[in-house]
C-alpha cells in the first residue's frame, strides 16, 4: 500500500532529509518555501496555523519567524518529527519551542481535529504523496474556519521542451544517482521522482481544488519554473 511505503521510505532518510533538500534543489527550496509562506495572511493575533506533513518543522519555523505563535506540525512519520524536535532543542531558539506543536498524523484520517479549527494550512511539496488527495483535500477544507486559507506548494514540469528535457533527465537520474550516494537509499529517491512525475498538471489539482470546495485559487510560479504555488479560501 502506497501509504506505508512512503511512510518506511521516509524513516530510511529521516536524518539526511533536510541535507538532500538543499542537494536536489541547490538551495532553492529554501527560497521557494519562504515564498510561499509570504502568501499566508497573518491578519490577527488569533492565528492558528497547521503545517500537513510538515516533515522536520522547516515551513514551521518560517511561520514563527513571520511572526505566527501557533504552528502545529503534522506529519505521518514519526521519524521525520523526532528529528524536527531534535533541531528545535538544539536551536535553543525559544520562539521555536514555544510555538511549534507537534503531532503524528495521518493527513487522510483527521477526525481528532474539530470542524474550522484553523486559520491556515499549509503543504509543502507533501500533497503529491498521498493516497488519496481528493480526501486529504476535503479534510483541510473541513477543519479551516470561515475565511480559512490553504497554501500548497507542489513540483510542476517546465512546459518549454527544452527545459522539459532537462528537467525529466534531471528527475530520472540526477536525483536518485544522489540519493544512492548521499542517503545511501536509491529507491527512496526514485519514488520522489516518480510521484513527482506522475503528480496532476496544473489545471487539473486547480479543478481538484474547486471540487474539494476551495475557492479564488490563485497560481504562482517559482524561479526557475519547476514548482506552483496554490493559494485557495475556504
Amino acid at each position: 500500500m502506497k501509504k506505508f511505503f512512503v511512510q518506511n521510505i521516509f524513516s530510511e532518510v529521516a536524518n539526511k532529509y533536510d541535507l538532500m533538500n538543499d542537494l536536489m534543489s541547490f538551495g532553492f527550496h529554501r527560497y521557494w518555501k519562504k515564498k510561499a509562506a509570504n502568501c499566508i495572511r497573518l491578519h490577527h493575533k488569533d492565528n492558528k496555523i497547521i503545517d500537513l506533513a510538515g516533515g522536520t518543522g522547516d515551513v514551521a519555523r518560517i511561520l514563527v519567524n513571520r511572526g505566527a505563535t501557533d504552528v502545529t506540525v503534522a506529519d505521518i512519520n514519526q521519524d521525520m518529527i523526532n528529528v524536527g524536535k531534535d533541531k528545535d532543542l538544539k536551536s535553543h531558539n525559544s520562539k521555536y519551542i514555544k510555538y511549534i506543536k507537534w503531532i503524528q498524523q495521518d493527513a487522510e484520517e483527521m477526525d481528532n481535529f474539530v470542524d474550522g479549527e484553523f486559520t491556515h494550512c499549509t503543504m509543502f511539496f507533501g500533497i503529491r504523496n498521498m493516497t488519496n488527495i481528493s480526501l486529504v483535500l476535503k479534510n483541510i477544507h473541513r477543519i479551516l474556519d470561515e475565511d480559512g486559507q490553504f497554501v500548497c506548494l507542489e513540483f510542476c514540469p517546465p512546459k518549454s521542451t527544452i527545459l522539459g528535457g532537462i528537467y525529466k533527465s534531471y528527475l530520472n537520474n540526477f536525483i536518485p544517482f544522489l540519493g544512492k550516494f548521499v542517503a545511501h537509499n536509491y529507491k527512496a529517491y526514485k519514488y520522489l521522482s516518480d510521484s513527482i512525475n506522475t503528480f496532476p498538471e496544473t489545471n487539473k489539482f486547480i479543478d481538484i481544488l474547486q471540487n474539494s470546495g476551495f475557492n479564488k485559487i490563485m497560481v504562482e510560479k517559482t524561479i526557475p519554473h519547476v514548482a506552483n504555488i496554490f493559494s485557495c479560501y475556504k
